[in-house]
């Protein structure tokens, strides 16, 4: 809801009071006009209203929300990053509820890796609120199922080397959430796309950079794919695959892994630490 008074003070609808379209709408029309609106940044107030239209498409007619994508997010990807924040946050909302309403296509994916790159830009933010509802988006994207798969694990990592550490961390814990709720059969199967080669070639780069703060992560990663597909798996999976070459370097990472897991302190309470020390010296 838009209040023209002087100061032009914004509303942020929350999705559940997003009503309904009139039934006379018809949603080719929509498309004809709500491009310009969201393109014309001389009109904040008609942007935002027509984000919010955005939105209530996407409740409504998700089933169709793949036009919305083609042709309006590529300017609502601007947007998250307006100088008007009440603009980038509602951006940041309509990008949430599209993650929320809509099923991954493989053939979206340039766009997508836009989208997102977009969101974690802004989840880095100094200002508290954009960067809380961007990482509110990162969250969506993990929940929904459709988009847990390689391809978006592997959007994610490539912003892993990025110089904006926050971006960097933001990055890596979305694609591990995503990582654990991928199904063992879609880690594993040979797709021709091969996303599974294509991950494991990123997170070795990543350690060869031998960079402290990324190879951390490199391995964190790489740890949780080999507690899914096993060491059979990988295996099976390299030999048969365009990656063999990864093969030496990954074990040497398991063997850093290993050690890193043993070499770890003791965990429990600080009075059984002391305790056990305590026992151990007497021995």
């Amino acid at each position: 809801m838009i209040s023209e008074n002087i100061t032009k003070t914004v509303e942020y609808e929350n999705l559940e009071n997003l009503a309904e379209f009139p039934q006379d709408f018809h949603y080719e029309a929509f498309f004809k006009g709500i491009k310009n609106i969201i393109d014309d940044e001389s009109q904040w107030l008609a942007q935002f209203e027509g984000m919010n239209d955005v939105r209530r498409f996407q409740k409504f007619f998700g089933e169709k929300s793949f036009y919305l994508l083609k042709e309006c997010f590529p300017n609502i990807i601007k947007l998250t990053a307006s100088i008007r924040s009440n603009l980038s946050k509602l951006a940041l909302m309509t990008t949430k509820e599209f993650f929320l309403f809509h099923k991954y296509n493989h053939c979206e994916l340039e766009l997508i890796k836009k989208i997102i790159f977009a969101v974690l830009v802004q989840s880095a933010s100094t200002k508290v609120f954009i960067k809380e509802e961007a990482l509110s988006c990162l969250e969506q994207v993990v929940s929904n199922e459709s988009f847990c798969n390689l391809e978006i694990v592997s959007i994610l990592l490539e912003e892993i080397s990025n110089k904006n550490l926050t971006i960097s961390e933001n990055a890596c814990s979305t694609a591990e959430k995503l990582i654990k709720k991928i199904p063992d059969i879609n880690i594993i199967s040979h797709s021709k796309e091969n996303y599974l080669g294509l991950v494991l070639n990123q997170v070795v780069n990543l350690f060869l950079l031998k960079k402290d703060n990324y190879s951390k992560k490199a391995l964190r990663t790489f740890d949780l794919i080999y507690e899914i597909v096993g060491k059979d798996g990988l295996e099976n999976f390299l030999n048969h695959s365009s990656v063999k070459n990864l093969k030496i370097t990954l074990e040497e990472m398991h063997k850093v892994i290993l050690s890193k897991k043993k070499s770890k302190p003791q965990t429990g309470s600080i009075k059984e630490v002391i305790r056990q020390k305590i026992n151990k010296a007497n021995d």
